[in-house]
């Protein structure tokens, strides 16, 4: 091939490489090279196979030009058919050429003869792998792009669910009756999946199921209802159920049911919904079903809250009333120590009036990290203790979507800014831990910097953060912390009714003494840490009555 004709496929090749480099469609690609090929070498009939997936062993037609037994909607032709051995082939084609991508698809061009009759020469095919070379860069690219745009894609999407959960808290904060979060749960049901058909039950204490919305053609039998709130336990598709009972089936079919949600209040199931497809008959996303979980979350805090201070209205006394929100805040805190893989966590917290404005949670995420948090509404009694109830569901609802800690804490910071007065506010602490990788990722907004208790005896404070939720209507720039957590390190906190306690004396507790507490208890695990600790300042106090709400919450780190 003599110098010019060089030059010209060099020009040929540039030219292709600047078209194909500038496409993020794969069938844009293979066709431009396709033609590009068959109109160099005068070729009248060519076609791409294009490899399903980097570890199928199936193809796809991607492109094709000429007559051929193949199309473009043929899909999963297995490799060992895509040869010159098989008469299908054979029959149009003469030259195979297979281009292997190291981490990608590979693909497969077949050409059939040149009509000058000549074979390919030795220039012929290597100016065919410089454009295979530049397809392949081309279909990084491409994949690079596509990636991009799905990312994006993806983050407007939780942005929009964490917008309309945001939304959903702040509605919900002002409801007075069932009728109203029965109507705003319909409307957001609507909005966000375009459902037309779904229910609502609510597990009664009694165990007896009661129906809250119903917008299916027929009321559905006490015995499919006593069936899925018995034997499921998370977000299920219905068609997928392996139910013995005919009836069970046809009645699930008959009304088009296709989802069960159910709604867990304090790790316990209070109800479920029931939806139908989507209108537009699409599958429901992993992003739905996690919004479908977030909102049950919210509905059933605040039907539950709503419940509880209904009854609470109804005692016929302020000591009744008092006793009752206890009960209330009581039934939002955690239960139970807990023990997850290598970590051991457990709060406790003690009004000092009937009812108190502190706040401590923990539980595990979806995905398998331990959330906790640590809370401190200013102020004491019935409001602190109401506040602190509209912040626990606000922060269990937003915690049930992907999300980051930056996020979260401004979400909160604008429902207690946009639902209190200036006098109010909140300190809060909130950690993530990926029990796997044993790191804890943090964000301190004005609380009472946690300790981290190291085995070869160092302490350190966890002080990253920012303002307290409340004072501002602004994005709050919080700092975020991390730390890695080593076997036998502790992480202790706890609010200012802890370290303030004052003795006959007037002095504080302070920070020393309790280092000094749980130190001395090094053996003991989480819950008898705090027993320990409780037990010190009541013997420095004197008194085993605070004067002010007293909570922690201890994590272990076990092996």
């Amino acid at each position: 091939m003599n110098n010019n004709s060089n030059i010209l496929n060099l020009e040929n090749l540039i030219d292709l490489s600047n078209i194909l480099l500038n496409s993020t469609n794969e069938k844009f690609i293979f066709d431009t090279i396709l033609l590009s090929i068959m109109g160099k070498f005068g070729i009248k009939r060519g076609i791409v196979f294009l490899q399903k997936s980097s570890k199928s062993k199936y193809y796809n037609v991607i492109s094709s030009r000429g007559r051929t037994q193949y199309s473009h909607n043929i899909s999963a032709i297995p490799i060992e058919d895509i040869s010159l051995d098989n008469s299908l082939i054979s029959d149009f084609y003469l030259n195979k050429f297979e281009f292997k991508n190291e981490n990608g698809r590979n693909f497969i061009i077949l050409l059939s003869e040149k009509l000058n009759k000549i074979e390919f020469t030795e220039e012929e095919n290597k100016y065919l792998h410089l454009v295979a070379k530049i397809a392949q860069s081309a279909l990084k690219n491409a994949f690079n792009n596509y990636k991009l745009e799905e990312t994006k894609h993806n983050l407007e999407k939780r942005n929009q669910i964490l917008n309309t959960l945001f939304e959903i808290t702040q509605d919900y904060s002002i409801v007075n009756s069932y009728e109203e979060i029965f109507r705003m749960f319909s409307h957001r049901l609507m909005g966000q999946l375009m459902v037309s058909k779904f229910s609502m039950y609510y597990l009664k204490e009694n165990e007896e199921i009661e129906q809250c919305i119903n917008r299916f053609k027929n009321n559905l039998s006490i015995q499919l209802l006593n069936y899925l709130i018995n034997y499921l336990d998370s977000p299920t598709d219905l068609n997928d159920l392996n139910i013995s009972s005919e009836n069970l089936l046809n009645e699930i079919t008959k009304n088009e049911i296709q989802l069960f949600v159910p709604m867990y209040h304090n790790n316990i199931k209070k109800g479920f919904i029931l939806l139908s497809k989507k209108m537009n008959n699409e599958k429901f996303s992993n992003d739905n079903i996690n919004f479908l979980q977030a909102l049950a979350s919210a509905t059933i805090s605040t039907m539950e809250n709503h419940r509880l201070i209904n009854e609470l209205i109804e005692k016929k006394n302020i000591e009744n009333e008092l006793n009752l929100a206890l009960e209330i805040q009581n039934n939002l805190l955690p239960k139970s120590e807990l023990n997850y893989k290598n970590y051991s966590l457990s709060g406790i917290s003690k009004p000092s009036q009937q009812v108190g404005g502190d706040y401590l949670d923990y539980f595990v995420l979806s995905n398998g990290n331990i959330v906790f948090t640590i809370a401190d509404v200013s102020g004491k009694g019935l409001p602190a203790s109401l506040l602190m109830a509209n912040v626990q569901a606000a922060f269990r609802a937003l915690s049930m979507v992907d999300f980051d800690l930056y996020d979260l804490l401004n979400n909160l910071n604008k429902i207690v800014f946009q639902n209190t007065s200036p006098d109010k506010f909140v300190t809060m602490f909130v950690g993530i831990i990926n029990p796997d990788e044993n790191i804890l990722t943090y964000i301190n907004a004005g609380h009472n910097p946690p300790l981290h208790l190291k085995e070869n005896g160092d302490v350190d404070e966890l002080k990253e953060g920012g303002l307290f939720l409340g004072m501002l209507d602004d994005q709050i720039n919080y700092s975020i912390g991390k730390i890695n957590l080593e076997k036998n390190d502790i992480i202790c906190l706890f609010t200012d009714g802890i370290c303030e306690t004052p003795n006959l004396n007037g002095e504080e507790y302070g920070i020393e003494r309790i280092i000094e507490s749980i130190k001395s208890n090094l053996d003991f695990n989480s819950t008898n840490m705090i027993n320990k600790l409780l037990e010190n300042i009541i013997l420095f106090s004197k008194s085993d009555l605070p004067y002010d709400d007293q909570t922690i919450l201890i994590i272990k780190r076990l092996k």
